[in-house]
């Protein structure tokens, strides 16, 4: 009781530190941010972020950075991926989110700090991805202020840089809907949030839900487009041709909670 009293008593002290408009001061030497980069988002109280993939298209980067925290005591849960800063004598904690944040943002309002290796980026993606948010303890109450924090950019990135995929021209292919019944049970399993933007290999895609079915927004590389493609589901064929377009509407999918598995089960082949 008193551990907890303890955490509120922070929680409270984090809350006061906030400003009611938060403001991003602007950096005096902008850095090109990389994968790889460990960067400071240059407000107050400050967050951290492990900057882990990209996503390049057309006059567009858009990175996924998992967050962190100098609140050990609020973010720490355990077995949760430490850094240490050896110059600032901070040491770091990975939080369960991520982000999606624009190359201009990063460039403007952040400091890269330190490099951080392959080994550790796939540490802390993957607790950001597995661990579950405590929702019912303090730490969980911090997570979710960060999350609230951070969403405005978040959201303001990832719109910019679909703005600029619309531009393009699409071409659309509808699929069978008896090839996603293997997948029925499978989306259950999966993160308890529900999960709109998906990552491949070699594409990226938005999933839109509409009232009787969901269809799924894929972007392929410029290259792909004159070449001959395959689009697969597990075993099935979705699409065979030739690529139009490096975008695809792939629609008439069945509404499911989530979509995640096709980040391992959607291939596109050259």
């Amino acid at each position: 009781m008193k551990a907890e009293k303890y955490l509120l008593n922070l929680l409270n002290q984090y809350k006061s530190f906030i400003p009611k408009e938060e403001k991003l001061l602007l950096v005096s030497e902008k850095e090109k941010p990389e994968v790889g980069d460990l960067r400071r988002l240059e407000t107050f109280p400050p967050i951290y972020f492990v900057v882990v993939g990209k996503i390049d298209f057309y006059n567009e980067t858009l990175f996924k950075c998992v967050v962190l925290t100098e609140e050990v005591e609020l973010g720490y849960l355990g077995g949760t991926p430490l850094i240490l800063l050896d110059e600032l004598k901070t040491l770091l904690v990975t939080l369960p989110l991520w982000v999606y944040l624009l190359e201009d943002f990063l460039q403007k309002y952040s400091t890269k700090l330190i490099y951080v290796d392959e080994e550790k980026r796939e540490e802390v993606l993957e607790y950001a991805l597995t661990r579950k948010i405590p929702l019912e303890t303090v730490q969980g109450r911090y997570i979710e202020l960060v999350a609230k924090r951070l969403a405005p950019y978040n959201t303001e990135s990832l719109l910019t840089f679909f703005e600029s995929l619309e531009k393009e021209d699409v071409q659309l292919i509808e699929v069978n809907q008896n090839y996603f019944k293997l997948y029925e049970d499978y989306q259950y399993a999966l993160a308890a949030t529900s999960k709109n933007v998906l990552k491949g290999s070699n594409w990226f895609g938005i999933i839109e839900r509409l009232e009787e079915q969901a269809r799924l927004i894929l972007y392929l590389p410029q290259e792909y487009i004159g070449l001959k493609v395959k689009i697969r589901l597990g075993n099935q064929i979705l699409f065979e041709g030739i690529l139009e377009t490096d975008k695809i509407i792939l629609k008439n999918l069945p509404l499911f909670s989530d979509y995640s598995f096709l980040e391992e089960e959607l291939d596109v082949q050259v």
